[in-house]
C-alpha cells in the first residue's frame, strides 16, 4: 500500500525489542508529528513549563492523515473518510488530499466545527512504551511551540517541589485514555481479520490543470456488503462486543470522500 508522504505516519512502538534485554533503558522513540520527544521527570522537567491555554496544531499543518482509534469513529466519520493502511491495517483519518496539506488547520487553528482526533489533542504528550521500562513513559515534544521555560507569560509548571502538577496529572489521564483506546482498537481490528471484512479500496484525483485523474491512496475500507452478509451467529458476536456502531461508522465516512474534495477547491 502506498501513500502520499505515507512514510510521515509510520507506525511507531519505541526502539525494537532485542534479544538480550539491554543494559539501561532506551528512550529513542519514533512518534510520527513529534519533532523531539522526552520522558518526562522532575529530575529533567523542573523548570519547564507548557503554555495549557494555548491553541497550536501548526505541528500538524502538513499531515493529510492522522492516526484514529475505533472510538473516534463515530465522531470522526462525520467530517473525515476513514480509511485503514498497511500491513497493521492502522485506521487513519484523511485530513487532506496534498501530500503535504491538512486541509482543516489555517494558520495553527483547528476548523472549529470540525473533529479533532485525539492523537492531536494529547500534543504536546504522548504515552511511549520504552525499551527496558516495565510500563508506559509520558513523553513531551520539545520542539512545541507550547513547551516554554518557567519564567515565559502563560507557562504552567509540570512539577512543583519534585511533584506533579494538575497539568501533568490531567496530561497523564488523557495519555492513559488514549492508550486504552488503541488498545481497543486492537480488537476491532482483530474481528476485521476473523471475519474477512475489509477489502482494498483507491483513492484517485483529478489535480487542477491534469487531464486524467492520478491515484491518490490505496487503503482498505470495510464492506458493506460482507458485512450484511455475515451468518446471523457472527453478526451478533459483532454486536455484543460493541464494534458495530464503529463499523457502520466507518463505511458511512467513506462518503466523505466528496465533501474534501469540495473544501481543497474551496481553499485552493
Amino acid at each position: 500500500m502506498a501513500y502520499i508522504n505515507q512514510s510521515v505516519f509510520t507506525q511507531a512502538e519505541g526502539v525494537a525489542a532485542q534479544a538480550a534485554p539491554p543494559p539501561a533503558p532506551s528512550f529513542r522513540v519514533n512518534l510520527p508529528l513529534y519533532g523531539d520527544p522526552h520522558p518526562v521527570t522532575s529530575a529533567t522537567h523542573g523548570g519547564v513549563g507548557v503554555l495549557a491555554d494555548t491553541a497550536d496544531y501548526s505541528f500538524a499543518a502538513h499531515a493529510p492523515l492522522i492516526p484514529l482509534a475505533a472510538d473516534e469513529f463515530e465522531r470522526a466519520g462525520m467530517d473525515y473518510p476513514i480509511v485503514f493502511i498497511g500491513a497493521a491495517r492502522q485506521p487513519y483519518a484523511v485530513t487532506g488530499l496534498d501530500p503535504q496539506r491538512n486541509l482543516f488547520i489555517r494558520n495553527g487553528f483547528y476548523r472549529a466545527d470540525a473533529y479533532v482526533p485525539a492523537y492531536l489533542r494529547r500534543y504536546p504528550f504522548a504515552f511511549v512504551r520504552a525499551q527496558g521500562m516495565a510500563g508506559p513513559l509520558l513523553y513531551l515534544d520539545h520542539s512545541s511551540r507550547r513547551v516554554a521555560p518557567l519564567g515565559t507569560p502563560g507557562a504552567v509548571p509540570l512539577f512543583h517541589g519534585g511533584v506533579p502538577t494538575e497539568l501533568t496529572r490531567q496530561a497523564l489521564g488523557f495519555c492513559d485514555s488514549y492508550q486504552a483506546g488503541q488498545d481497543r482498537s486492537i480488537l476491532v481490528l482483530e474481528m476485521l481479520a476473523a471475519y474477512n471484512l475489509l477489502e482494498p479500496k483507491t483513492a484517485a484525483r483529478t489535480p487542477p490543470g491534469a487531464s486524467a485523474p492520478q491515484l491518490l491512496l490505496e487503503y482498505f475500507s470495510i464492506s458493506a456488503e460482507r458485512l450484511e452478509a455475515l451468518p446471523d451467529a457472527d453478526f451478533l458476536m459483532l454486536r455484543k462486543a460493541g464494534v458495530l456502531p464503529a463499523l457502520h461508522a466507518q463505511v458511512a465516512s467513506q462518503e466523505r470522500w466528496a465533501a474534501l474534495a469540495a473544501v481543497a477547491r474551496a481553499t485552493a
